[in-house]
């Protein structure tokens, strides 16, 4: 399920209501720790900014064998940013030995755009 990056602030106010802002939802949070994918649309919203999606998609219930890891990682998105796609591997760093950079060696490939931002990309379907 996605969820509109307000309806999930709005959401997690009526389900915890009066915890205080303290306790308020952290979208980073999620995405650095391998919870939630962020999705940021070329449509705009009512307010006239590019909507943005939230996706519950756990690090967690990913295969632990790297291969298969990365077919399910590419198949949710056909290219990643290093920083949405770390909390996703880090986890085959301690299980298989091999550094973050080897893994991604082995596994991707960077391609930049035309503002330079680097993208990992399938080495199978380049």
């Amino acid at each position: 399920q996605r969820w509109p990056r307000d309806a999930f602030c709005t959401e997690w106010h009526l389900k915890m209501p009066g915890v205080g802002p303290q306790f308020e939802p952290s979208v980073e949070l999620l995405l650095q720790h391998g919870v939630a994918l962020l999705t940021v649309s070329n449509e705009l919203n009512d307010s006239g900014i590019n909507s943005t999606t939230l996706r519950y998609f756990p690090e967690s219930k990913l295969p632990l064998e790297s291969k298969v890891r990365f077919e399910k990682l590419f198949a949710v998105r056909n290219k990643w940013r290093h920083d949405d796609l770390e909390p996703y591997v880090a986890p085959l760093v301690v299980l298989e030995g091999k550094s973050l950079a080897e893994l991604l060696l082995k596994h991707t490939v960077v391609t930049k755009d035309e503002d330079a931002t680097q993208w990992y990309q399938s080495r199978g379907t380049r």
